[in-house]
């Protein structure tokens, strides 16, 4: 396909009324060497943040061809993540959290009897009988 003669893609992405940046904006993974395929990933990053937008229409299509890319492999790393953490098991925090959180009576790791009559004493909760 024929490439018309336009300012560089790096620096003002793919233009408008070019066959190639046409063919390259369906199909980015396939026609764009690494540099520019890199650069188009920040900008759709971007662009999905609302913070970016994209330059021209053969860029929109290529930023979209990139985004359903990045939504999926986002979920395949929610996946894996969540496997790590069911081989791994619960996390010091984790642990923590589920010992000192609301209600527990426990605060820093230290068990507080909430039955005790006074200060001091032996409650039926304590940890000592």
């Amino acid at each position: 396909m024929s490439h018309n003669h336009h300012p560089a893609i790096r620096q003002h992405g793919l233009q408008d009324g070019c066959p190639r940046c046409t063919e390259q904006a369906a199909d980015p993974f396939a026609g764009l060497d690494d540099d520019n395929l890199l650069l188009l990933m920040i900008r759709t990053r971007a662009w999905m943040r609302d913070e970016q937008y994209s330059r021209s229409a053969n860029e929109l299509t290529a930023m979209r061809v990139m985004e359903q890319a990045l939504r999926r492999m986002d979920q395949l790393d929610r996946i894996l993540e969540q496997q790590q953490r069911d081989e791994d098991g619960p996390s010091d925090d984790d642990i923590y959290n589920r010992v000192t959180g609301p209600f527990t009576g426990v605060e820093g790791g230290i068990a507080y009897d909430t039955t005790a009559d006074q200060p001091g004493s032996l409650g039926e909760n304590d940890w000592r009988l």
